[in-house]
């Protein structure tokens, strides 16, 4: 009988173990995650970011556009021709860092959008297999 008790209190002891290793390990997982969630939102911010840039080209694009314009009406003579040619070479190089920045943003959205399901589904696996383990 007291054989039987020695055997339960062990038997016990290793459950106790084996749900604790299970939880710190589940703490580790957790850690993991929450540093990557950190980088994703330090992705976002830059992202966030790079939206204002764009929006500050997209204005800067406009004025370049307005004094252009008024450039274009005011001057007849070849030196004028040539500063008009000017401006558009200005507004095709912001037309291309426009791009750029657009480009990027596309491309980082899907990234933070992969990797939020890449967590998410990591997540997913480790609550079913400690589902699965108790």
């Amino acid at each position: 009988d007291e054989r039987r008790q020695q055997r339960r209190e062990q038997v016990y002891k290793n459950m106790e173990e084996e749900v604790n290793n299970n939880v710190k390990q589940v703490k580790e997982k957790i850690e993991q995650k929450e540093t990557k969630l950190k980088e994703v939102f330090e992705k976002t911010e830059r992202q966030r970011r790079l939206e204002i840039e764009m929006k500050k080209l997209k204005w800067e694009e406009r004025e370049e556009e307005a004094k252009r314009l008024e450039k274009i009406k005011s001057y007849n003579t070849l030196k004028q021709m040539e500063e008009i040619e000017k401006e558009q070479l200005k507004m095709k190089l912001l037309g291309t860092k426009k791009q750029e920045l657009q480009q990027l943003r596309k491309s980082m959205k899907l990234n933070t959008e992969l990797y939020k399901n890449e967590i998410r589904d990591q997540i997913n696996a480790n609550k079913s297999k400690n589902i699965d383990s108790l």
